[in-house]
């Protein structure tokens, strides 16, 4: 690891170890981080480091961010981001802006790199851990997005939160929530009221308990037989 470069550029450290970067040699990692350059945004601000036409690949360093269809006023909030998460990959490979919206949520700190940028790291990507890397997270998006709506055409709002927490459960049933429950009701299409009345009838059936910041599946196979 290039400890001498992350003294120099902040945020370094968060750059060579994000997801994007997987099983790419010390020297691909150094070239990356020389390629982009560090932007930050207050909150309420669109994240577009190169202006509104410029497609860009971003690595979250501090701050968190919503990402919506359309506008981030009048468009649906797709899921919420924080350091060390990627974002715009879709929009580089297309060649035009994507039809999502990023907007600060606190004071946002991210590392870019224009999209001309990422197909020159191309001709130096000699073993593919790039392209592999980029292929995987294209992958997830693409699951992400077919949960996403499948969430949303879901049907009743206990069965919305029951299939969001089926889905993003980990071995142990737990749910780590990172983002309020207004962004979470947000992010399954209904209102905050309407997600703690579901959370509530979840609840009181034994299928899902509190514990600090996060929900956890009390019983998964019971909450698969009623909802899924």
């Amino acid at each position: 690891m290039n400890t001498e470069n992350e003294k120099r550029q902040p945020g370094a450290g968060t750059v060579r170890n994000c997801v994007l970067l997987d099983g790419c040699t010390d020297g691909f990692r150094d070239a990356f981080l020389a390629a982009g350059t560090v932007t930050e945004f207050e909150p309420g601000l669109a994240v577009s480091p190169y202006g509104p036409e410029v497609p860009f690949i971003g690595v979250v360093l501090s701050g968190r961010a919503a990402i919506s269809t359309g506008s981030a006023n009048a468009g649906t909030p797709l899921r919420f981001i924080g350091p060390g998460d990627v974002f715009g990959i879709a929009g580089v490979f297309l060649g035009v802006p994507v039809v999502t919206s990023v907007e600060a949520l606190s004071r946002f700190s991210v590392f870019s790199i224009d999209r001309g940028a990422v197909l020159d790291l191309f001709g130096s990507d000699t073993d593919g851990a790039f392209r592999l890397a980029i292929i995987k997270l294209l992958s997830r998006k693409v699951n992400f997005l077919n949960t996403r709506f499948h969430h949303l055409a879901a049907g009743s709002n206990e069965r919305k939160l029951a299939l969001f927490l089926q889905s993003s459960a980990n071995e142990e049933g737990r749910v780590a929530v990172g983002t309020t429950m207004k962004e979470l009701a947000a992010v399954l299409g209904m209102g905050r009221a309407s997600l703690y009345r579901a959370f509530t009838a979840l609840e009181d059936s034994g299928l899902v308990r509190r514990d600090a910041d996060q929900i956890v599946i009390s019983d998964r196979e019971a909450l698969t037989s009623r909802y899924m």
